[in-house]
């Protein structure tokens, strides 16, 4: 709560970039169609630096990162934003923010990639550390430990792509094959039926309807 007081008024001067924080992280956004919108965007960063001298904080510069979109090269080579310590903020094709991964090519399929990574570690940390593959356990598992994975903000990242849904999909089709039920051979539409399951295509649309 005390952090949260602190931190309230980080955004008072910001005169030309939007200020968006959460707990800890701090990012500063602006639309920079040259130069001069470029060393707006500088000016404010010293002004959050200078806010946190004024509060007896500090940044930590290893963290600072730089997340840039559109296709003005020039641009992007001519033009550069520095730490609190002078080291130029270091440009990233790919950034992490509140559990999305955010590209600088406006698609979501590196967030895709690794959600699909992690929700397959998931699936494997279950297989091997519990023996039964009785459908109660391995349903309460899914719903519980992957599903969460794969529904996380799908209404921002849902992929239009068949590539990519099939991606995701195959998640759930392998998983439920390791189910010792009567309806663990068939195929993969039937075995959602039997396990009174959507797919996962569905699920995003449900969500996407509800927001």
């Amino acid at each position: 709560l005390l952090f949260l007081i602190l931190i309230g008024d980080i955004d008072q001067n910001i005169a030309h970039s939007f200020v968006s924080s959460f707990a800890d992280d701090t990012r500063l956004l602006r639309e920079v169609k040259g130069v001069r919108d470029a060393s707006a965007l500088q000016s404010d960063l010293e002004t959050v630096y200078e806010w946190a001298v004024d509060n007896n904080a500090s940044f930590n510069d290893k963290k600072f990162e730089a997340l840039r979109y559109g296709s003005d090269e020039t641009l992007k080579l001519s033009t550069s934003y520095t730490a609190p310590n002078g080291t130029i903020i270091t440009e990233k094709p790919h950034l992490r923010d509140l559990g999305m991964t955010m590209s600088a090519d406006g698609t979501f399929s590196q967030h895709i990639s690794n959600m699909c990574q992690s929700a397959k570690n998931m699936c494997g940390w279950i297989l091997r550390t519990f023996e039964s593959r009785s459908p109660e356990l391995m349903l309460t598992l899914w719903k519980s430990l992957v599903i969460p994975i794969v529904d996380y903000c799908s209404q921002l990242w849902n992929p239009s792509k068949v590539g990519e849904i099939q991606q995701i999909e195959n998640i759930q089709k392998v998983f439920t094959r390791k189910i010792k039920s009567p309806g663990s051979h068939d195929d993969n539409w039937q075995r959602l039926k039997h396990h009174r399951l959507y797919s996962l295509e569905r699920r995003r649309e449900g969500y996407r309807i509800i927001y």
